[in-house]
């Protein structure tokens, strides 16, 4: 299973291009998760005591709220991303397309769960007694941002593929493993320069609360201007690495 190579250069430009048609059919579904989101958080806070502190029971804040997050959202996320890969494969869509995805709700929520865990591991390795007793925090920090890194990328495409063809998550892992072999280098560099535009995002806005002397409402909408370029164009970006692997290789 050998998927095509991609120029990194010209898959974010492509993205961008797309990113101007599909903005304002992305934004309602993107309102809704963060409705939900908020309600999550919400009772998450008063109900279990999340983020953990000594009356919070380990599991609760570790596996339960990531548990509930995952099928609540992890549909909707799958839409979003499938939104895109529709579009590029020249197929109509709408804003709720996203929507239709929670058929699949138990399929898409137990991958979203299990992406969770496994985008956590590296720092569930590394905060074990024994590695932290005989390494610094910065040797583990190190450690967990490579374990993180590498397991990111391998897994980038097990949502969709649950999503698109249907597979379960343990048959999404392996072929999101496959697939992402041969473009890991290129699937990286994209993932990096998405990064950075969001920590140059963040540093553009600390800038303009500085500025403006903490003037919330200038920074507020600021921030919602940003977000509704930025938030699309990362989905949008997804779907086309999603299109340009998978939909070009013979499974």
């Amino acid at each position: 299973m050998q998927a095509p190579a991609f120029n990194v250069g010209a898959l974010l430009s492509e993205s961008w291009r797309n990113t101007q048609l599909l903005k304002v059919t992305f934004w309602p579904a993107l309102i809704v998760a963060l409705l939900v989101s908020m309600a999550i958080n919400y009772c998450a806070i008063h109900l279990f005591h999340y983020p953990p502190n000594q009356s919070a029971p380990y599991w609760i804040a570790f596996y339960l709220i990531p548990f509930v997050n995952s099928y609540l959202l992890g549909p909707l996320y799958a839409g979003l991303i499938m939104l895109s890969v529709q579009h590029f494969r020249g197929e109509k869509v709408s804003f709720t397309t996203p929507l239709r995805y929670y058929r699949h709700f138990f399929l898409l929520g137990t991958t979203m769960f299990l992406v969770a865990l496994l985008s956590d591991l590296g720092w569930n390795i590394v905060a074990h007694p024994i590695l932290t007793q005989h390494f610094s925090a910065r040797t583990l920090h190190i450690v967990a941002v490579a374990i993180c890194t590498i397991i990111g990328v391998s897994i980038s495409l097990m949502l969709a593929l649950s999503a698109d063809k249907k597979l379960s998550p343990w048959r999404a892992l392996a072929t999101s493993f496959q697939l992402t072999k041969s473009s890991w280098g290129q699937i990286l560099g994209v993932f990096l320069v998405v990064y950075a535009l969001i920590i140059i995002s963040f540093y553009f806005l600390l800038f303009l609360l500085i500025v403006t002397h903490g003037i919330m409402l200038i920074v507020a909408i600021a921030t919602i201007l940003l977000a509704f370029w930025l938030v699309p164009f990362m989905l949008v970006t997804y779907g086309a690495i999603y299109h340009h692997i998978v939909d070009r290789t013979v499974m």
